[in-house]
């Protein structure tokens, strides 16, 4: 087990989540090596507990179809980049954080969305993708995910590199 491993057991799975000895029990870790790997991957936390805040602000919907907070971050962690522009999530989040300003303050996170429109559609990893908020707000509910992707989302990703061209 390495130190994202046990993040990952540590703040996500049902069966070690803040059990720090059951994990060095059944895995048999020194201890102080999981104290060493909680501190060294602050980033890792914190990006799993807005993962987990957001299923957890979701989980009750009827159209949310993740039933396990497992089940979902091993989906959205599955998401490097938008689904519809291909643009990478990193670099959106820096465009966000350095010339791209809303006053929603969304943008820097990647979306949920479906990729077919429909209230009957349940949010599922089967039916959704992960995708930026430019894509997201502009595929709205007037098309589908494919048709989005290669007439509208093509000239989203040409924005974005141009805006990460500027920063350079």
């Amino acid at each position: 087990m390495n130190s994202k491993e046990f993040i990952v057991k540590y703040t996500i799975s049902s069966d070690y989540s803040d059990k720090i000895d059951k994990i060095v029990k059944d895995f048999s870790l020194d201890k102080n090596l999981c104290w060493k790997w909680y501190e060294q991957e602050k980033d890792l936390r914190t990006e799993i507990n807005r993962i987990k805040s957001l299923y957890s602000s979701r989980k009750n919907d009827k159209e949310f179809g993740f039933k396990t907070i497992d089940k979902f971050y091993f989906w959205y962690s599955s998401f490097n980049k938008c689904y519809y522009c291909e643009t990478k999530f990193e670099d959106i989040k820096l465009l966000f954080e350095k010339t791209i300003k809303t006053n929603s303050g969304r943008g820097s996170n990647p979306e949920i969305d479906r990729k077919n429109p429909g209230k009957s559609i349940p949010y599922n990893s089967d039916t959704s993708v992960l995708s930026c908020y430019i894509c997201n707000n502009s595929k709205s509910d007037l098309m589908d995910g494919d048709t989005f992707k290669e007439t509208i989302a093509p000239g989203i990703k040409k924005y974005y590199d141009l805006k990460l061209l500027e920063l350079k």
